[in-house]
């Protein structure tokens, strides 16, 4: 099924992005715990509310940093996707998945 697990990350098309905002939530929470950062809520977000698309950008590649900063990890710049743009947010999504991907292999078994 997709959906499960962090491979739901790789849901996020505008079509998809209930299934993509649930994963991702839910993998930021699971991450934030285990690395005692801060916890952004990053869902729900109104994709066609700029303000709204504004805040979870901002938060959302905020989170990333301050995880990449805990694990010493690079990651890409998260604060930009036109979501009107479907390769752009396709783009976005792949980069996103990857830092998820990186996190995972560097959490503790649970």
């Amino acid at each position: 099924m997709p959906g499960v697990g962090i491979s739901g990350l790789l849901e996020g098309t505008r079509q998809t992005w209930t299934l993509f905002a649930a994963v991702h939530q839910s993998h930021h929470a699971l991450v934030a715990s285990a690395t005692s950062t801060p916890h952004f809520i990053i869902d729900p977000v109104n994709l066609d509310d700029e303000y709204s698309r504004r805040v979870f950008l901002l938060d959302h590649a905020r989170a990333h940093q301050l995880i990449n900063l805990f694990f010493g990890t690079a990651g890409p710049d998260l604060s930009e996707v036109d979501f009107d743009d479907p390769k752009d947010l396709r783009a976005w999504v792949d980069l996103n998945y990857t830092d998820h991907s990186v996190w995972q292999g560097l959490l503790p078994p649970s």
